[in-house]
């Protein structure tokens, strides 16, 4: 396995300190901008505003893209996240779709409105174009882990039963675990904490995550923006053996085979959704697991997307995997 140490698993969050003066510059500009266009937006469009818990709109997105236009306010903010952060590609990635260099791929686009960011925001940070210094961090912490990627504990029980099982009957020493698309890594710890109850010895997990961001809060087991979801480490002993790595699961960023591959709802989600992308995570699979080992795909999406669950699992037999389960939980092993 290659040292995950080069990603933001074991960095402390780097500043561009030196040009303190120049952040706090450019943050009075970006306040100043906004905060003027929400005065003509509320000067010229009558109530009801945005408020959490109303659905947008579509008239609701127009009225706002004609003073606050979304993607002016992101590039605004990248520029932002520019002096902020030491290193471009911690700069969250709705925030890198935009502007020059944006790094937009298939399935990502910028939002549709700034009712659709705030929809996603905690309260603190929700409904707002102006921020303190002091409230950057927390910022951009949630709009690179937004809660509707939700990653508490609990959420796939029947995965857990089985695993529960299958650590039971494996026994072995040194199991290793990787978890793709790990956000920021509470099913992870869960997953090892599992390993460790059933007594698996000296047990190691790499979580990997396309966001360094999350990367980051995973391994210090801290979010910012959201208190309680920080509160739900405290289940797990700080000492279990996790790192954390920023990466794509289709370009794998560590080295080494692994007995447990974990991959909840990424396979059939905007970001991993089609036969060229199944080829190569497969291909990435075949080259990671262990013999004997075992991937598992929990899927939390609508019924709308389980057609194209049904079709990476349909191409995995083709490729000679043994797969059980349904579109909801998969489990996928190589002879």
């Amino acid at each position: 396995m290659s040292d995950p140490t080069r990603t933001a698993c074991d960095a402390e969050l780097r500043l561009r300190r030196a040009d303190a003066d120049g952040l706090k510059q450019a943050l009075a500009r970006l306040n100043g901008k906004w905060e003027a266009r929400l005065g003509l937006f509320r000067g010229n469009v009558p109530p009801p505003w945005w408020a959490e818990g109303l659905a947008v709109q579509p008239e609701t997105r127009r009225q706002y893209e004609l003073y606050l236009p979304v993607a002016e306010f992101c590039r605004d903010l990248r520029a932002l996240a520019e002096l902020f952060f030491a290193c471009p590609s911690w700069i969250p990635s709705v925030l890198r779709r935009v502007g020059p260099g944006a790094t937009c791929g298939e399935g990502r686009c910028t939002p549709l409105s700034l009712p659709d960011i705030w929809d996603e925001m905690p309260p603190a940070l929700a409904g707002r174009v102006s921020f303190a210094d002091m409230e950057l961090l927390p910022l951009f912490c949630a709009l690179a882990a937004p809660a509707r990627f939700g990653t508490a504990p609990g959420r796939y029980p029947e995965q857990q039963t089985f695993l529960q099982e299958w650590f039971v009957n494996v026994s072995r020493n040194g199991l290793r675990v990787l978890d793709l698309g790990c956000g920021v890594g509470h099913g992870t710890y869960e997953v090892l904490a599992l390993a460790e109850a059933c007594g698996v010895r000296n047990p190691l997990a790499v979580g990997v995550t396309c966001e360094p961001l999350e990367a980051w809060m995973a391994a210090h087991r801290l979010l910012p923006h959201d208190p309680l979801r920080t509160s739900q480490f405290e289940r797990f002993a700080p000492a279990v053996p996790v790192r954390f790595a920023a990466g794509d699961a289709v370009r794998l960023p560590v080295r080494g085979t692994w007995h447990l591959v974990v991959c909840n709802g990424l396979v059939g989600g905007e970001y991993l959704c089609g036969p060229e992308t199944y080829e190569v995570l497969l291909s990435e699979l075949e080259r990671a697991l262990a013999p004997g080992g075992l991937a598992t795909f929990a899927n939390p999406f609508h019924e709308g997307r389980s057609a194209h669950v049904a079709a990476f699992a349909a191409l995995a037999r083709t490729r000679g995997w043994t797969v059980q389960g349904d579109v909801r939980l998969l489990w996928l092993s190589l002879s």
